[in-house]
């Protein structure tokens, strides 16, 4: 009877001691990792007027950012935490431990209330950026396009009319701090901003400003590798298969230039699609088209300095954000019959 009480205790504190470290060890990881369902290194929140800690808290957990609320608020009572937030657009590193989560909320300043903090996603093409910045209540969409078709353009950008937007390729997807521009005045001040982050950015990818057409043919190319690659290591290879047509005089071919030349999204291009006039058209143009055809981001702008070494001439849409890389027509279309059928 001894040995099955005994027996029976050990039992017990062994499933005690088990539930008390795997609980500490549960606690630990959340405090080391507080954040998750994050798909970037970064998440981003607004805090808004009238905030406080326990409402971003509460945010961040109906948003489904949290691994563990309970034991976030535990941490929060043990630790003493209490302070007030600021209004403002703040970042918190995907990895931040909490302690790190509650020093960004603590020590961000946030931003006078007539300035507004915007991302600009790589490959957006001009009038995109300027729905973006009508949203974010920065300018209207017609006073910057407006602005962007009378900006007195720097001299690395040519002046080509049959270009629809010469900025277009040259306003450099990042995150910025806009001051809000009054209705009915221009938004000189926001593409000057865009335009000396790009000067930057050329100078860091080893590109002079003074090389003119090699810049207007870098961006050209980086502007559709952008918009045809999802996969960042598709990137170079993308760039091969556009340096190696380049080459032998073989028209790039490209369906995101086609859909530019339209002036609308459509999720799937008809025969006469690939046949409208132009010079945009990399269907029916030889080698580079007119223009830039979005404004690429720097990995893009390397890419297209920097192709692969392959034989690839053909690329097929997997339809999962991958594609396949073929050097003969008759493997491409193997390829376009298998993922590209329905």
């Amino acid at each position: 009877m001894l040995k099955k009480l005994i027996k029976t205790i050990a039992t017990i504190w062994i499933v005690v001691m088990v539930i008390i470290i795997g609980s500490r060890g549960y606690y630990i990881s959340v405090i080391n990792k507080p954040l998750k369902n994050i798909d970037a290194t970064e998440l981003k929140m607004t805090i808004k007027s009238g905030d406080t800690l326990n409402g971003v808290i509460n945010r961040l957990n109906s948003q489904g950012n949290l691994k563990n609320s309970l034991l976030i608020r535990l941490y929060m009572k043990l630790n003493k935490v209490s302070f007030s937030v600021k209004q403002g657009d703040v970042v918190i590193p995907a990895d931040a431990t909490l302690a790190q989560m509650f020093d960004t909320l603590k020590n961000f300043q946030g931003l006078p209330t007539n300035v507004v903090r915007v991302m600009i996603p790589e490959g957006k093409n001009l009038e995109e950026i300027g729905k973006i910045l009508e949203e974010k209540g920065v300018i209207s969409y017609q006073d910057f396009v407006d602005t962007c078709l009378k900006y007195e353009l720097p001299p690395y950008i040519k002046n080509n009319s049959k270009r629809k937007y010469a900025l277009e390729g040259y306003l450099f997807p990042d995150t910025y701090d806009f001051t809000k521009v009054e209705s009915g005045k221009d938004g000189r001040a926001i593409i000057k901003i865009m335009l000396n982050n790009f000067e930057r950015k050329i100078g860091e990818v080893g590109l002079s400003l003074d090389e003119v057409d090699e810049i207007d043919k870098i961006v050209t190319l980086a502007s559709i590798i952008e918009k045809e690659v999802k996969v960042e290591e598709e990137r170079t290879l993308v760039s091969s298969v556009f340096a190696n047509r380049l080459k032998i005089g073989m028209p790039l071919q490209s369906d995101p230039t086609v859909q530019y030349a339209l002036g609308v999204h459509k999720e799937k291009l008809s025969l006469d699609d690939y046949k409208i006039d132009s010079p945009y058209n990399t269907y029916v143009v030889a080698g580079i088209p007119v223009g830039p055809i979005s404004n690429p981001g720097k990995a893009s702008i390397e890419a297209a300095l920097n192709p692969e070494d392959t034989k690839y001439l053909y690329f097929c849409s997997r339809n999962d954000g991958t594609h396949e890389f073929n050097e003969s027509f008759e493997k491409h279309n193997a390829a376009v019959l298998k993922y590209q059928s329905n």
